[in-house]
């Protein structure tokens, strides 16, 4: 977890969340998106997302896909959806399929949100987007802000503020303005701003194990949770661990319960509540069983006989 502002690292990959302590280089969880926003499946936007952001100034999260985005007032829990149109003034280029969002300092410390398409982008001052729009301003180049070392054959996915590690040469173990990258080799990775760093994503994340990046951003730690002990994070959940068992675990859960039901249908079929000193299973042919399940005819007698097992083990 990252302690300077008690948030994790969302990596959203396909239709799951990848949550990082990346100041301690341990993969948390990865979760489906709708765990954690469920409200995001009203609008087909729980998976397969172009950007996402945090606004940091009013308590929002922003998530775009296509030309669509909703907008989650994570303070006052309410949400808001439209098009990107409904919500920002920007040049028409960066109404669909935005590559990566981002909130950070402006001028004189105001807080900006930034859009990236391609290697571009537009930005402005944050607002409350469900009272006002944001009027973003550009199109400028990634390198004309300073992000010289990113060439023209690297692919932006993401950008937020990500831990260098104490681990990685040059790291001091605090957060930093990162953009994750993909290359021409499909490979991911982060460099961090005004260096000529690229790490792989294994390296800052070890068991990162390569998962796809659509976007990135930094999530409230209460928002997410887990149950970690020894470096807990307070919020809802456990933590799974991204292991592939766990999402069949629906599936799994499903196939217990109807064996469950089926041992407890032939129990009761083989073996009645009569004939035990006890009754544990309420479904059975006991005396308020409404029905003939073939063994109603021997509930006397197999009273009997429990009766003189029981008496002749006193």
């Amino acid at each position: 977890m990252a302690k300077t502002d008690n948030t994790v690292l969302c990596v959203f990959s396909g239709n799951k969340c990848i949550l990082i302590d990346d100041c301690n280089q341990k993969i948390l969880d990865r979760r489906p998106i709708k765990s954690i926003w469920p409200d995001l499946s009203n609008w087909s936007m729980d998976s397969d997302l172009d950007a996402v952001c945090r606004d940091w100034d009013t308590g929002q999260f922003v998530f775009f896909k296509k030309e669509n985005c909703a907008v989650y007032n994570y303070r006052e829990k309410k949400w808001s959806h439209g098009k990107i149109t409904d919500y920002f003034t920007l040049p028409n280029y960066f109404s669909s399929n935005l590559v990566a969002a981002a909130e950070g300092p402006g001028p004189y410390g105001v807080a900006e949100i930034f859009l990236y398409k391609d290697q571009s982008y537009v930005n402005g001052a944050t607002t409350d987007l469900t009272k006002s729009k944001a009027i973003l301003s550009g199109p400028n180049t990634i390198q004309s802000a300073l992000w010289t070392q990113i060439t023209s054959n690297q692919k932006v996915i993401g950008n937020a503020l990500i831990c260098w590690p104490k681990g990685q040469s040059g790291g001091i173990g605090q957060l930093e303005n990162g953009i994750l990258l993909k290359d021409d080799d499909g490979k991911y990775q982060c460099t961090f701003f005004e260096t000529d760093t690229f790490i792989a994503l294994d390296k800052l994340w070890p068991g990162y194990n390569d998962y796809p990046v659509n976007a990135v951003t930094r999530v409230d730690a209460s928002l997410v949770g887990n149950g970690n002990t020894t470096n807990p994070i307070p919020g809802p959940g456990p933590v799974i661990g991204p292991n592939s068992l766990c999402d069949d675990l629906p599936t799994i859960m499903k196939s217990v319960c109807s064996l469950t039901v089926l041992m407890h249908k032939v129990v009761d079929a083989c073996y009645p509540q009569s004939s035990w000193p006890t009754q544990p299973y309420p479904d059975g042919c006991g005396s308020g069983h409404k029905g003939d399940c073939g063994c109603k005819d021997k509930q006397k007698e197999t009273a009997s006989i429990v009766q003189k097992t029981m008496s002749s083990g006193q």
